[in-house]
């Protein structure tokens, strides 16, 4: 059985260019990188309505009203109705199939609307229990993310550390080719990996006495950091 291995290789490049000291230098290129997993603090949801009527002001007006009932359920919730944004609105023809054949049936109308609040559990799970068992029957999808504040900090961070390994590795590198690090030639500074928020959806519950939701365990995101630095070497 043949054995994998992968091999990573740090090309020295010895330029030669006279100093103060007179010594012959080169150049070592490294890569830092960092990871970061930490949990999100900040929650989206998405709320889709779909009303089908044969007349249109009232398939409109039906639309409307479904959108004060979910506005009506967040202020009991304790959220900032405000925050609540239209994000999708269509009003159409409806139209069908009978025995092949496309017919105009009425009229269809679409929203989603959406909100963003700080994450907590006991939270979310209260707001969607209350959406179940109101009149309004939204589809529901959720996912998560940090905040600004927080996703500057976990860059920060991301950078600090990204430096960090650039030095040790650097420092390793030198101390066992015979080499000193005098310095830094160039800096190139990486792109920020930022992960998709996953999206969640609750489903419809057939259940009458127990809510529709029940928690879960959401994931933590994931950021990556990388930094090229070139350090000036010379031999000792």
């Amino acid at each position: 059985m043949k054995t994998k291995m992968t091999i990573i290789s740090l090309t020295m490049l010895l330029v030669p260019f006279m100093g103060s000291s007179q010594q012959e230098q080169g150049m070592l290129r490294v890569q830092g990188s960092s990871t970061i997993k930490v949990k999100p603090d900040e929650a989206i949801a998405r709320f889709s309505y779909e009303i089908i009527q044969m007349d249109y002001k009232t398939t409109v007006k039906s639309l409307g009203r479904e959108a004060d009932q979910l506005k009506k359920t967040l202020r009991q919730e304790g959220f900032n109705e405000e925050n609540l944004k239209t994000v999708v609105f269509n009003v159409g023809v409806n139209r069908i199939y009978v025995k092949g054949h496309q017919q105009d049936s009425g009229y269809v109308a679409r929203q989603v609307l959406e909100i963003k609040f700080p994450y907590k559990p006991e939270d979310l799970i209260n707001l969607m229990n209350k959406i179940s068992g109101s009149k309004t029957d939204p589809d529901v999808t959720f996912s998560f993310q940090l905040s600004d504040s927080e996703m500057e900090k976990v860059r920060m961070d991301l950078i600090r550390m990204a430096v960090e390994d650039a030095r040790k590795k650097a420092g390793v590198i030198a101390g066992t080719s015979g080499t000193e690090i005098a310095g830094i030639r160039e800096i190139n500074y990486g792109e920020f990996s930022s992960p998709e928020s996953p999206m969640y959806r609750m489903m419809e519950s057939k259940a009458i006495d127990e809510p529709a939701y029940g928690g879960f365990i959401v994931q933590e995101l994931t950021f990556s950091e990388s930094i090229d630095i070139t350090y000036v070497i010379k031999q000792e």
